[in-house]
């Protein structure tokens, strides 16, 4: 019996790996036919001709004027000389850049044994056109949902809070650097992380005042 159940559990585990595997290749495949079918938007040249600006050594905010956090631009003069300066480079970043984060929570998904959560993951992305196209239009939608997959994983981790708080505030900076309008969302995950320690009311207190008089000493 025990032989009988290891040839099912293994034949089980096959298909399971194929399924995943022909899902996600789909996603891909439909991500790379959106990039390829959306319209152009305005803002792809403006984050384009940015990035090509910070590649040549120009400095947001001082030697050029931007309406947006600068952190998408950092990236684009650092890989877009791998993906090519042009609307099809900028987008196939994009494309990397949801793909690597649906990756991150498939690796946590299979390492918390949650089969049916693998299959909902790529079947949900496969059903979600909208949220593709949005996400492979040359902007920093791709690259902020990479920061909060990677700041709801280290939140709900199982690592030493002071590790979680030292890589929350890291994600927290950049991606508010990325999409000023992530903020809330680090706020909430501030609030569960702040949930753990002990006799948060206290101490939040306690840096409450401190945190007003400094800003009312910048203002």
């Amino acid at each position: 019996m025990n032989g009988v159940d290891s040839d099912s559990n293994a034949r089980f585990s096959l298909i399971w790996r194929a399924i995943v595997f022909v899902l996600a290749g789909a996603f891909v495949w439909l991500a790379c036919f959106r990039m390829l079918a959306v319209g152009v938007n305005p803002d792809e040249g403006f984050y384009l001709f940015c990035s090509r600006l910070v590649a040549d050594g120009w400095m947001p905010f001082r030697d050029f004027g931007v309406t947006q956090p600068p952190f998408f631009l950092w990236i684009g003069s650092v890989f877009l000389p791998f993906f090519g300066w042009s609307l099809t480079g900028i987008r196939l970043l994009n494309v990397a850049l949801i793909v690597i984060a649906l990756v991150l929570a498939l690796i946590r998904l299979v390492r918390s044994r949650r089969t049916l959560s693998v299959f909902l993951l790529w079947i949900m992305g496969i059903a979600s056109p909208g949220w593709i196209d949005a996400s492979v239009v040359g902007r920093p939608h791709a690259l902020g949902g990479l920061i909060l997959v990677l700041t709801v994983l280290t939140v709900s981790s199982d690592r030493p809070l002071g590790t979680r708080w030292f890589v929350f505030t890291a994600l927290a900076v950049v991606g508010c650097l990325t999409r000023f309008t992530l903020f809330p969302f680090f706020l909430f995950c501030f609030g569960m992380l702040l949930f753990e320690i002990r006799g948060w009311r206290l101490r939040l207190f306690e840096v409450a005042p401190e945190n007003w008089t400094g800003g009312q000493a910048m203002n």
